[in-house]
């Protein structure tokens, strides 16, 4: 998984391996880039539905997981990043999943090498 961030007008991404749970987060801003990777990786309590369907009415339940632990956690917590990070993220930049695009950050942080990154909804 791989979506766009901005903060004080400037961009980066967020990369999750789902089969290494590595994060990579590139900004051009080491706080930014800190503050997200404590984000992602230091356990947070969500409160997610407890019904099968979204139209269902019910209850609520306090879930606790370091997001990058999962995929499930990443989409969770990724959701969230604006209000608990004040960080903006694109969920529908074209680029967002495409591993075809260079980072103008890519040196901020160590890139996932290529062979462990899968991109979702694309066939190699």
């Amino acid at each position: 998984m791989k979506v766009k961030i901005s903060h004080g007008g400037k961009d980066g991404f967020v990369s999750y391996n789902k089969y290494t749970n590595e994060v990579m987060v590139t900004h051009p801003d080491e706080i930014v880039r800190n503050t997200i990777r404590d984000y992602l990786k230091n356990p947070r309590t969500f409160v997610v539905p407890t019904g099968n369907s979204p139209d269902e009415v019910g209850g609520r339940a306090m879930v606790e997981m370091v997001p990058n632990s999962s995929h499930r956690g990443m989409i969770l917590a990724l959701s969230e990043l604006k209000s608990n990070t004040g960080v903006d993220i694109n969920w529908e930049d074209e680029n967002n999943y495409l591993d075809n695009n260079i980072d103008p950050n890519y040196k901020a942080d160590k890139p996932i090498e290529k062979s462990l990154y899968i991109d979702l909804g694309r066939e190699k």
